[in-house]
């Protein structure tokens, strides 16, 4: 992400593939997210301050969906932001993800 920062841009998505997995970042240079918001971003039916008062609906469940199935699939994904640097979300997923998924009916 760095490289689309120092270019200037204020919003970016990067992806790579090392080794024996991948990821998928999301950068936005905007306002930072209270410490408070970023914590509860994955909790069921929650919405941050900015979201409840933007008058744009929804219902909280995107963010902890993401997780969970990303979670199911042996990965996971997180959010960093600060003044500085803006946010960055980034999801995180292995490359063979049968490890960690249940096998259905008994079958492998």
């Amino acid at each position: 992400m760095p490289e689309f920062v120092s270019q200037g841009i204020p919003d970016a998505c990067d992806s790579r593939r090392p080794g024996r997995g991948g990821w998928q970042s999301v950068h936005n240079q905007g306002e930072p997210l209270p410490a408070l918001d970023v914590e509860a971003l994955f909790r069921p039916y929650h919405r941050s301050m900015a979201a409840e008062q933007s008058g744009q609906h929804g219902w909280g469940i995107g963010l902890m969906t993401v997780r969970s199935m990303a979670e199911a699939h042996g990965g996971h994904i997180y959010v960093i932001s600060s003044a500085g640097a803006g946010t960055t979300s980034t999801l995180e997923l292995p490359l063979d993800s049968r490890p960690f998924v249940k096998a259905k009916d008994g079958a492998s």
